[in-house]
């Protein structure tokens, strides 16, 4: 912001504040952050425990996923996934004795109907109101580091070698602080016969207002280390990111391979993962992990041939031919 002759605002200044002094990086690699507060006289807002409300959510939320099986099953797997791949734990004594913020964040389903094979995920209303105030109420969204859509598509398209790639599971692989994690806390059981039981998300959740600034200083702070090592790779992380996916492009195979590589490493270092890697490139595919390419491709109908396509920013790309592939819909000429 200050490059640009921006003023920050007094929260954003306390967001970045909040941020630079909180983050830090454990013995394991991953990054962990404390929640972003709008602090008050220099310390965190109280937060009523709000267990009523989110229980009677909960148990909404349940009737009517019900009514869908599927819907409901999806629900509990994807909360299954997140207890065994380390993200959310089950509260302990510890836990229930905790004295100041304690807030439960009610959960809902959301069906995403244009991925094949269709994709569902848990989000958090962090927006939930009780006695007049919510998590989001207290927490500040920051600065905005969100980089511009245009630029990313700009990028892909400056350089001979393109290719783009997915942080897999951003927002999951940035631990919460423990000292603010009871302010994550959730309510679920898989059968309805059992009593509701209390878990805690140990990693950011996908809904808090500051989780999109949190992610995006976090991803520069991981850049920013390697910036003598790998300075090429850490600017392109740093400018060339939307939200968890990487756009770019190089002007040689040899650079796009070696930014591929480098960029693989920084977010390893964090515990991350750059999956699903697709370029117009084969040589460049072929050089990396075949685990960190991107295999499933969406068939597409163009002039009686099927085009096989991924999409990027919600537009078809044909790594192939290395065309941007549009999809008419003649019913609605």
């Amino acid at each position: 912001l200050k490059t640009f002759g921006i003023q920050q605002t007094v929260d954003e200044k306390s967001a970045i504040s909040q941020a630079e002094s909180g983050l830090k990086q454990l013995s394991s690699g991953f990054i962990q952050m404390p929640l972003i507060w709008r602090l008050r006289d220099g310390k965190r807002p109280h937060i009523p425990d709000n267990f009523p409300m989110v229980l009677q959510r909960q148990l909404a939320q349940e009737r009517k996923l019900s009514k869908t099986p599927e819907l409901l099953e999806a629900f509990n797997n994807n909360f299954k996934c997140e207890i065994d791949d380390g993200y959310i734990r089950a509260a302990t004594e510890q836990d229930m004795l905790t004295v100041g913020n304690i807030n439960y964040v009610p959960m809902s389903l959301v069906v995403n109907a244009n991925k094949r094979p269709i994709k569902t995920r848990n989000v958090y209303d962090a927006s939930a109101k009780f006695k007049g105030t919510s998590l989001n109420d207290n927490l500040l969204a920051g600065p905005n580091l969100l980089i511009d859509l245009l630029k990313p598509v700009m990028s892909m398209r400056e350089n001979l070698i393109a290719f783009t790639g997915d942080i897999k599971s951003m927002f999951n692989r940035i631990l919460i602080d423990p000292i603010d994690q009871n302010c994550q806390r959730l309510l679920w059981r898989e059968d309805t016969s059992q009593a509701m039981q209390i878990f805690v998300k140990k990693s950011m959740l996908f809904g808090p207002s500051s989780s999109p600034f949190m992610s995006q200083f976090a991803k520069n702070w991981i850049a920013d280390k390697f910036k003598d090592i790998y300075p090429t790779t850490s600017e392109c992380i740093k400018k060339e990111v939307y939200m968890d996916d990487l756009f770019t492009s190089a002007p040689t195979l040899e650079e796009a391979i070696s930014r591929a590589k480098e960029a693989i490493e920084i977010f390893a270092s964090a515990q991350m993962q750059l999956t699903s890697i697709q370029s117009n490139s084969s040589e460049l595919l072929a050089a990396l992990p075949e685990e960190r390419i991107k295999k499933e491709l969406i068939p597409l109908l163009s002039d009686s041939n099927i085009d096989y396509v991924s999409k990027v920013l919600g537009v078809n790309w044909n790594t192939s031919t290395d065309k941007i592939v549009f999809e008419l819909n003649e019913s609605l000429l």
